[in-house]
């Protein structure tokens, strides 16, 4: 969608001679002058959707629910994490020194994103078992309702030595290029 809209912008016929490079918008490998920015507020105001939605089917699972019998899942993803904590228990304070994590996620699509969902997995998981606490009255009412009043982590809360390490050599061959589970 985004070629064929610069072709118009650019009076040119033919959307496949349009590549973008480097956030310049170029026609034959020549720069038009127009560059990424500019092309993508334009689409913007002509109401051009630019995301794209898709899902991904794994092929060759099954599973018979009255025998209970199949293959419900492609792959499994199995993963650890190590965790050193310094206890005080006189003053009943702890610290949180380091975090190891490895984890099997097959080839990664993106490393960025799989370590980002890792360490937020990590920060969820962290918040549970230190200092998140949902507490009720006694007619069953959430009072823990707000931040105000139910401590989740935030990023001063994480330990300043966090490792992940992605087993690299665990390709599913069902999973799309080769990627399994993260997140």
């Amino acid at each position: 969608r985004i070629k064929k809209f610069a072709a118009e912008k650019l009076n040119v016929t033919r959307a496949d001679e349009i590549t973008i490079s480097n956030e310049k918008i170029l026609h034959n490998g020549r720069e038009t002058g127009l560059n990424w920015c500019d092309l993508i507020q334009k689409a913007y105001i002509a109401r051009i959707g630019l995301s794209a939605h898709a899902f991904f089917a794994t092929q060759d699972i099954w599973f018979d629910k009255n025998k209970e019998k199949g293959e419900p899942f492609a792959y499994h993803v199995v993963g650890t994490a190590i965790v050193e904590v310094t206890l005080d228990c006189i003053r009943g304070r702890y610290d949180i020194d380091s975090v190891k994590i490895v984890h099997d996620l097959g080839r990664p699509l993106n490393e960025r994103v799989d370590l980002g969902q890792i360490e937020g997995g990590l920060a969820q998981g962290l918040g549970w078992v230190t200092t998140e606490d949902l507490q009720y009255d006694q007619n069953g009412q959430l009072l823990s309702n707000a931040l105000a009043n139910y401590k989740v982590p935030d990023v001063y809360f994480m330990p300043d030595d966090i490792q992940v390490k992605f087993l690299e050599d665990t390709d599913s061959e069902l999973g799309p290029y080769g990627s399994k589970a993260v997140g």
